[in-house]
């Protein structure tokens, strides 16, 4: 059969009954046959039905349960990613009168954070000692970390047991710690260490693994007594963990100190100023996630050794806290770094990675890196867009106010670029713009743009430096403006650079200064070449140019973002 659909089932038995001289002579009309019929075909169309679904979830690409996904991942060595914390940095001052020499801001310190309308905890994980300034005043920074500590002890019973399930799911894996007592008399206990494989190590090796089972729960697996050490009858394991809200808990500014453990002072003699917003708390991987990567992870056979690998390893183990990524090798860099790969991260709730989130990602990824390659991490670089939109229409062909068409248009402009180019590697195409501003009102006629593009460069102060100023695309010759900026003992309020049309970077003031660089209107790039900016001002100046093409390429770490719109209406 190859329709089996419910009629097509029946029509294919009836073909089958009619053919068969037992049947020849039956009304396949009648009550009672087409009753017997029906049965018939319900059953093999639910038996179709089954086996099709069934395949389906016997391979990667195709499975749609989660069990399914996650148990074929891990038959090549694909472990999804868990629920990360969420971290951030806050500093604490006294304003009593106490004396805190030698004073520790012990572990367990807790703070309260409101996200949605929803308190969050966070929780010191380390001491951290209280330091005194020139003045007598105390301070600390300290680190934090969502979540609630939660304790889960086993007692074995069980022979064969080496699967122990956690009581929550939304574990943070990198905050378990397990220890396996040998009774309950036993006061010391062995502490385990966690593994990807327990076949890596001998029979009496203290290592566990962890998976999430088809149930969705987070599981520890121990060794048989070949392939690790065994769990016998009487052991108790003991195991510690942090349960997470993952990405719900992001993006908090203000926190309340709620209590120090132990001896303490008045908590409200401390005040708490936000060093770094709560940031890296990620989500269970999902499904269409580990579709992707698991494969990759395959590919690259635990090695980290083209860029691509590169993009896996970092995917694997942050997908969850990724919004887009790029990776190119040293030599595609501008200037060449041979020996070197170039990672590009843009976080879902922010725009460029912590330095603490840097500094975890570089750690990860070394240990799978090749000798003589580094990796690096750089910022996302944002090309700015400013549009001004020129539009006509018949007023006779519309209901739609002119405001309205206004609002349309610009929302129109803004959703083009939030939602089909806030990406690494994703060209802007000018028809495709155009296609969706016609489509705004049929009675538009006419579309005019004039883009200009614009990035930041932050000056050092007082000191000569050579800048490079990439856009990635070709310029218009004349159209480069770099300021304003001010410039120490000076009476002018307004110096900048701009081109002359042939390739040479001027400042000016009122009138010309000096030469300091060049640009190349082909490829784009601006050079700056050992210039002092006399500022003892730490600012960012901007570097505006016009595009030659209607058409915009970006690579790298490139990225387009809209800034401004403009549209102006004529009616006609």
């Amino acid at each position: 059969m190859q329709n089996i659909t419910f009629e097509g089932i029946k029509q294919s038995l009836i073909e089958y009954y009619s053919s068969q001289d037992e049947f020849k002579d039956f009304n396949w009309t009648a009550p009672a046959i087409t009753t017997l019929i029906d049965a018939q075909a319900y059953l093999a169309h639910y038996l179709c039905t089954y086996a099709n679904f069934a395949l389906n979830e016997s391979f990667l690409d195709t499975a749609q349960k989660r069990s399914s996904v996650v148990s074929k991942a891990r038959n090549i060595g694909y472990y999804p990613e868990q629920y990360k914390t969420s971290v951030a940095s806050l500093k604490l001052d006294y304003t009593g009168s106490a004396n805190l020499d030698g004073f520790v801001i012990p572990i367990g310190t807790t703070f309260a954070a409101t996200n949605n309308g929803t308190t969050y905890y966070f929780r010191t994980y380390e001491p951290v000692a209280v330091q005194k300034t020139q003045s007598g005043r105390y301070w600390a920074q300290v680190n934090v970390r969502e979540g609630t500590e939660i304790t889960n002890k086993w007692t074995q019973n069980k022979e064969s047991n080496t699967q122990f399930i956690l009581s929550n799911p939304k574990v943070d894996l990198s905050t378990i710690t397990v220890k396996v007592y040998e009774n309950e008399s036993d006061t010391t206990g062995v502490t385990y260490n966690k593994i990807e494989s327990i076949a890596q190590f001998g029979h009496d090796s203290a290592i566990y693994s962890v998976e999430e089972n088809t149930e969705e729960n987070i599981q520890l697996i121990f060794g048989d007594g070949i392939l690790g050490r065994k769990i016998v009858p009487g052991n108790i394991v003991e195991c510690k963990y942090v349960a997470t809200s993952g990405s719900e808990a992001n993006g908090i500014a203000v926190f309340q100190l709620v209590s120090i453990p132990g001896e303490g002072y008045d908590k409200q003699r401390w005040t708490v100023t936000t060093v770094s917003v709560s940031n890296s708390g990620g989500d269970r991987e999902s499904i269409e996630s580990i579709k992707l990567n698991a494969p990759r992870f395959f590919q690259r056979q635990g090695r980290d050794v083209i860029a691509e690998d590169y993009r896996a390893d970092v995917m694997k183990h942050y997908g969850s806290i990724i919004d887009a990524i790029s990776v190119w090798g040293g030599e595609n860099n501008t200037p060449p770094e041979y020996g070197s790969v170039f990672i590009s991260i843009k976080p879902k709730d922010a725009l460029s990675l912590s330095s603490t989130q840097k500094n975890n990602i570089i750690a990860t990824i070394l240990q799978s890196s090749v000798v003589g390659i580094t990796p690096k991490i750089v910022d996302p670089n944002v090309l700015y867009v400013n549009m001004e939109i020129n539009a006509s229409y018949n007023k006779l062909q519309t209901l739609q106010s002119p405001v309205t068409i206004k609002e349309q248009l610009t929302e129109v402009a803004k959703s083009f670029f939030n939602n089909s180019l806030s990406s690494f590697n994703i060209d802007f195409r000018y028809s495709k713009f155009l296609a969706a501003l016609f489509g705004v009102d049929s009675s538009i006629t006419d579309i005019d743009t004039n883009v200009s593009i614009y990035q930041y460069i932050t000056p050092a102060i007082n000191a000569k430096t050579s800048y490079l100023i990439d856009f990635k695309n070709a310029i218009e010759p004349g159209t480069v403006y770099i300021g304003p900026y001010a410039v120490l003992g000076t009476s002018s309020s307004m110096y900048y650079m701009d081109d002359d049309g042939n390739g040479t970077i001027r400042v000016r003031s009122d009138n010309y200064l000096e030469n300091v660089g060049t640009v190349d209107y082909t490829t784009g790039m601006i050079t700056l070449k050992s210039y002092r900016f006399n500022t003892d001002v730490v600012t960012q100046i901007p570097v505006s140019v016009k595009p030659a093409n209607k058409n915009m390429s970006v690579s790298q770490n490139y990225i387009f973002s809209i800034d401004t719109i403009d549209v102006t209406l004529n009616g006609e």
